[in-house]
């Protein structure tokens, strides 16, 4: 609730897109690499409104589904780029940003780079990871690339960093602000940056009357 609140402020359509990945919807079932969470509990849409609507699709979802390997994320960060994109062609100041909760496992990790370094110039979306769990996240801090840019499998470097990850048990004991303050610090730098990239100017504040 601490990060989703912020972002709610500047979200001009007040719609969350809820998917799950790492799990089986149904059980039995094939593990399913991205999927409608609210299709889950019966709404064929993968939209709520308001941040309680999320975690209340989000608790119902947990009770129906089965988690299960591996853990893949090219698929739900291709749903997630494309969408952005599809929203830019229609749309020049359109900026989105894709949370995703983890353990820190991932199972393709050099397509997941290889997709993000390519898309890092051209895509309006900024990526949020928060860990959950006590894993090492080794993987999880790479790709924030602080300290190293993100480099491709044909050796080509990211244009930009727009990937955040923040372990959530870090802040559990402290303020919901802390939590916010530390997911969203390195968002406003990743969005100058991509329409410093586009050539794309700031619309200018109206005037008052």
């Amino acid at each position: 609730m601490g990060v989703l609140g912020p972002l709610m402020n500047y979200d001009h359509d007040k719609q969350i897109r809820l998917f799950g990945f790492g799990a089986k919807p149904t059980k039995g079932g094939q593990t399913s690499h991205c999927f409608n969470l609210n299709q889950i509990v019966g709404h064929p849409k993968p939209v709520v409104g308001t941040p309680s609507e999320l975690f209340a699709v989000y608790n119902q979802t947990l009770q129906k589904v089965e988690f299960h390997g591996p853990t893949f994320f090219e698929p739900l960060l291709k749903t997630a780029i494309d969408e952005a994109n599809q929203k830019f062609k229609a749309d020049k100041n359109y900026y989105g940003v894709l949370l995703i909760l983890t353990d820190g496992f991932i199972h393709d990790m050099d397509e997941t780079i290889d997709l993000l370094v390519e898309n890092s110039a051209t895509c309006p979306l900024s990526i949020i990871i928060v860990g959950i769990g006590k894993e090492d996240f080794q993987d999880m801090h790479k790709l924030d690339s602080d300290t190293q840019a993100l480099v491709n499998s044909k050796g080509t470097k990211a244009a930009r960093d727009l990937v955040q990850f923040v372990e959530f048990n870090k802040f559990e004991a402290q303020p919901a602000e802390a939590l916010a303050k530390e997911t969203l610090v390195e968002l406003p730098k990743s969005i100058v940056e991509f329409f410093t990239l586009q050539k794309i100017d700031p619309k200018p504040v109206p005037k008052q009357q």
